[in-house]
């Protein structure tokens, strides 16, 4: 298979507490069932080519998300107040894609705590919660808040990240180091901050998203059991000009990572990227070498 390589998507059941996803990987216009190749080889090889993946321009550089320099500057989607979206501004009209905002922004979310590599606190659009703790490698999560715009939603998730985390560390999470979290009980601590926050709500949101906020703890935890046959080791590995060809065996996936025998790769790295995508038998650990392919970060 050849193409531009596409974020894993998941399929798995919509009702029920636990979920068991089954990936399916894009390269160009192919797909295939990542689940059914667990424990057999796979071959990646950078192909050179670079597109943007907004608009399809031929790149030699790649900005963060995949972008190619004039969409990185210009979108609205790669401001800074979507990774932090408590300094959302659509409010004060200087949004660069009004539309896009309306969609993306001003719709209502959901605040969640999951457990990745320990226990942390995040948002998404109301409706996409499994699909991103998914994407996240969430192995446990509930929904604890809804709130009408990304923006409150920002704001709920800052002050409640100044004692949890809103970030994974990747090499827990790959290596199978995480803990089990009691995420009801920690929802119940985090209830009773309430009253401060509705202070700090007064002062920031006007009366009409305040009034939107919907404090209501899933009664029961989501549970995901993602395809692993063996943890790996953590390390990441690296496709790109100094390394061209990636051969190892793939042992399990977890998010957007590819668990190999000699490390890992995370595939939104790899957005816009043309590869060529190989699989077959497992290879022998004595044709398996990965020290040329690591990554010091």
């Amino acid at each position: 298979m050849n193409g531009q390589l596409g974020a894993m998507t998941p399929l798995y059941d919509p009702v029920g507490y636990r979920l068991e996803p089954s990936y399916q990987l894009s390269v160009g216009n192919d797909q295939v069932n990542l689940n059914d190749w667990i424990g057999q080889g796979i071959s990646l090889t950078y192909l050179h080519n670079l597109e943007c993946v907004h608009c399809a321009k031929e790149i030699r550089k790649r900005y963060p998300g995949g972008y190619c320099y004039d969409c990185f500057t210009t979108l609205a989607r790669c401001d800074l107040c979507v990774m932090s979206p408590e300094r959302c501004h659509f409010h004060l009209g200087t949004c660069r894609e009004p539309e896009w905002g309306e969609d993306f922004c001003m719709q209502p979310h959901s605040v969640y705590l999951a457990n990745t590599s320990g226990p942390k606190i995040g948002i998404t659009r109301v409706g996409r919660e499994r699909r991103r703790w998914l994407d996240q490698g969430a192995t446990q999560a509930i929904r604890i808040a809804t709130v009408p715009t990304r923006r409150a939603a920002g704001v709920v998730e800052a002050h409640f990240k100044r004692t949890l985390n809103d970030r994974t560390d990747w090499r827990k999470m790959v290596s199978g180091t995480g803990i089990s979290v009691d995420l009801l009980e920690l929802a119940g601590q985090l209830q009773r901050d309430l009253p401060l926050l509705a202070d700090i709500e007064a002062n920031i949101l006007p009366a009409t998203e305040i009034a939107g906020l919907d404090w209501s703890i899933d009664s029961q935890v989501t549970e995901i059991c993602y395809p692993v046959n063996q943890y790996s080791p953590a390390k990441r590995l690296v496709l790109g000009m100094q390394n061209l060809l990636i051969r190892d065996n793939l042992q399990g996936i977890i998010g957007q990572y590819l668990l190999l025998s000699g490390g890992v790769i995370n595939l939104r790295d790899y957005a816009g990227c043309d590869v060529s995508v190989a699989l077959g038998p497992a290879f022998p650990a004595a044709e398996l070498d990965n020290s040329d392919q690591l990554s010091l970060f």
